[in-house]
């Protein structure tokens, strides 16, 4: 995953320095490609986030193989930070509506 997360970057990198934009559409276009790497790195940096196996082939790690609800039974939010180009991580407590998944 660290490679992808490399070549997110130099992906997003190129957006903006290689990339030339003649018409609104093109405009349109970029930032619509902007938004797909944007959306990869926040779940990439998610998955990293989460040191565990979950939700089957969506989400198996070979380094946490087992699923660890004790300690990971939570929402992970992420905020693209624009200041580090990083985003902020939070965890944050499952909620359960009532009669579901008791």
């Amino acid at each position: 995953m660290l490679h992808l997360l490399r070549l997110l970057g130099r992906f997003k990198k190129e957006l903006t320095e290689a990339v030339r934009i003649a018409t609104t559409r093109d405009f349109f276009l970029a930032l619509e490609v902007e938004n797909i790497i944007d959306s990869a790195l926040l779940s990439t940096r998610a998955s990293l986030e989460r040191k565990e196996s979950r939700w089957g082939f969506w989400h198996s790690r070979g380094d946490h193989p087992a699923r660890d609800d004790e300690n990971w039974l939570k929402h992970i939010d992420l905020i693209n930070n624009i200041d580090t180009e990083t985003p902020d991580i939070r965890h944050r407590a499952v909620r359960r509506m009532a009669g579901i998944g008791a």
